[in-house]
């Protein structure tokens, strides 16, 4: 994944354009998924994904270009037999993130309707936390809270 990029960028390059696609990044052990939150990929017209997460101290939300990458997505390849079953091993006993396109839920909404702005909301140090999406009659909402990213739509 590319370097983080600066919210203002961001918010230069989306307005005007519509939101084409959005997957979500969920937390999954066997087949049930343990957390609704996590990081969001959002594509707006017909530019690269750009994903969205709680930075590493858990309170910053940061933004990349680029679709989310699976870390284990050589499991299962057969390029690193040892590695994989040793990847194998810790997906089955502890789970991992998954993308999956938002085909349901609030997320699912926002696709098709085109961004009027894009709301970054700071702390006192002027680090993101919050970035709101007008989309007119609706606003997704991407907040960094305790280590998640948390979505809504409202």
């Amino acid at each position: 994944m590319s370097e983080q990029l600066s919210l203002t960028d961001v918010q230069r390059s989306v307005v005007g354009d519509r939101i084409t696609k959005i997957r979500r990044v969920y937390y999954v052990l066997g087949d049930t998924i343990q957390s609704r939150n996590g990081p969001v990929e959002v594509t707006v017209g017909d530019r690269a994904p750009l994903v969205f997460d709680a930075g590493p101290d858990g309170e910053e939300l940061v933004c990349r270009e680029g679709p989310w990458l699976d870390p284990f997505a050589d499991v299962g390849t057969g390029a690193d037999p040892e590695g994989e079953a040793e990847n194998a091993r810790y997906i089955a006993e502890y789970g991992k993130w998954t993308v999956f396109d938002a085909d349901e839920g609030s997320a699912v909404s926002a696709i098709g309707h085109s961004v009027e702005a894009l709301t970054v909301d700071t702390v006192a140090d002027g680090k993101p936390v919050t970035a709101v999406f007008d989309l007119g009659d609706r606003s997704l909402v991407l907040a960094a809270m305790g280590d998640e990213l948390v979505t809504t739509v409202r």
